[in-house]
């Protein structure tokens, strides 16, 4: 079988239930306030949490929904504000099935990270709790906060930059937390590369708590503007303990990845699949997967499948 047509029966079969599905979908009521739906949260067909934008770009605000049945039963609207002062909306993560908000503020020179929990019915469940306090760098903007969560939602990581300049090199701070808010791992990383010639791809939180990144490296300093295709060197997997990292570097062998998806349920096997292309060919060549075992520093299975030339018509 060629791959176009895997790709797209794999197409069709993921359509089809839904096309199937559609006979039996009872829409709930229509929104008429202004604003929009931000993200779901699902905690099974029927029954999830939303978060909503409500209102115009000046004076809207950020709304937690409960849906059971399929029906809105409680909303709630995000407070903007941490012990009576503004606070910044960062982000909205489950923790143990009840929504959790990021939220932070800026004073005295510092940037305050905070996580609000809500309970089922969406009642801030005591004080917003400060999860880190960092320094903000003199004539820098503030970058925005990432928070990851691994698959099973049991650990939670949240990453904020501390210093990140052109040609330098970019230094994260991170916590992870467990379900109970204890911290399990906290540090300062600094990336191996200038930030002008690197790129963290994807960041993974593990069931075990275990905080890895990839890493595309470049060469930006031997790049000419009229150069065609992109500088790339080499990728790496990075495991972050503390303050300390451990790498693996990734064997493509002169392929270079344009996209990439990295998954694993515990600290040492890794799936990573994406596109890729060939040295020296512009644009994108192919797909691939790895199989990834960190420990061991091997990869235990991949697979690097070209695109036939034309391979989108052939055949129709």
């Amino acid at each position: 079988m060629k791959l176009k047509d895997l790709i797209v029966g794999g197409i069709i079969g993921l359509m089809a239930p839904v096309v199937v599905a559609q006979a039996e979908i009872t829409w709930g009521e229509q929104y008429s306030k202004s604003g929009g739906l931000v993200d779901v949260f699902p905690l099974n067909p029927s029954n999830f949490y939303t978060l909503r934008w409500q209102g115009n770009n000046v004076f809207g605000a950020y709304h937690l929904g409960k849906i059971d049945d399929l029906k809105e039963v409680k909303s709630s609207k995000i407070s903007s504000s941490v012990n009576k002062n503004i606070a910044n909306f960062e982000d909205v993560i489950l923790i143990e099935e009840r929504p959790a908000v990021i939220l932070s503020n800026v004073k005295d020179g510092k940037d305050n990270i905070y996580l609000q929990q809500y309970s089922y019915d969406l009642e801030p469940r005591g004080e917003a709790k400060l999860i880190a306090s960092y320094d903000l760098v003199k004539g820098k903007t503030k970058d925005a906060i990432q928070v990851i969560q691994s698959k099973d939602k049991k650990f939670t990581a949240i990453i904020w930059l501390l210093v990140g300049k052109k040609r330098d090199n970019d230094t994260y701070g991170f916590k992870v937390l467990d379900t109970k808010l204890n911290v399990v791992q906290k540090g300062e990383i600094e990336i191996p590369f200038e930030s002008r010639n690197s790129v963290v791809t994807q960041k993974l939180l593990t069931n075990t708590g275990e905080f890895f990144f990839t890493l595309s490296e470049y060469d930006y300093d031997n790049y000419r503007s009229r150069d065609k295709i992109s500088p790339f060197k080499d990728m790496y997997l990075y495991q972050v303990k503390e303050d300390e990292l451990s790498r693996y570097k990734l064997p493509f062998k002169g392929r270079r990845p344009e996209a990439i998806s990295i998954t694993s349920d515990d600290d040492s096997q890794f799936t990573i699949t994406g596109c890729y292309g060939d040295e020296n060919v512009p644009g994108i060549s192919g797909l691939f997967f790895m199989h990834v075992d960190f420990v061991n520093e091997e990869i235990t299975r991949e697979g690097f499948t070209p695109f036939d030339r034309g391979f989108i018509t052939q055949n129709w």
